[in-house]
C-alpha cells in the first residue's frame, strides 16, 4: 500500500532543515533530557497560548510551559499573553508552525529511540 502525505513531507521537509540550518544534531537534541523538545512542539501545534497550571497551598500558579532554555530562540513568538490564536494566524503560518511541531516530535522520539537502545 502506497501512503502519500503532503503533511508529512512538510515535517520531514522542516526536520532537515532544523538539521541542516539550525544545526540542531543528534549530539544537540541528546541533550534535551527534560523532553524540552516535546513540549516546545505541544506549544507550536497549540491552536491557543499554553500555560501550566499548578497548586501551591491553594495558590495558582501559572507559567509558561517554554523550555528555560530555549529563551532566546522561537520563544520571540510567543512573549506571554501576546501570542494569537491559532484561528487568527494566516493559515501559512499554522502550517508551518505545525510542521515544526511534527519536526521536534519526530526528533524527541528518536532521541527516546537512542535513550531505549542504549539502555540495552
Amino acid at each position: 500500500m502506497n501512503f502519500h502525505s503532503p503533511g508529512v513531507d512538510l515535517i520531514a521537509k522542516e526536520r532537515s532543515r532544523q538539521v541542516k540550518v539550525e544545526g540542531f544534531t543528534v549530539e544537540n537534541d541528546d541533550q534535551y533530557i527534560d523532553h524540552e523538545m516535546a513540549m516546545a512542539a505541544v506549544c507550536y501545534a497549540a491552536p491557543k497560548p499554553l500555560y501550566l497550571a499548578s497548586i501551591h497551598t491553594g495558590v495558582i500558579q501559572i507559567s509558561d510551559p517554554w523550555p528555560a532554555s530555549w529563551e532566546e530562540m522561537d520563544k520571540r513568538e510567543y512573549n506571554g499573553f501576546a501570542v494569537p490564536r491559532a484561528s487568527e494566524l494566516p493559515l501559512e503560518k499554522r502550517i508551518r508552525n505545525l510542521a515544526k511541531a511534527g519536526a521536534l516530535i519526530a526528533a524527541e522520539i528518536d532521541r527516546l529511540l537512542r535513550t531505549q537502545k542504549a539502555k540495552r
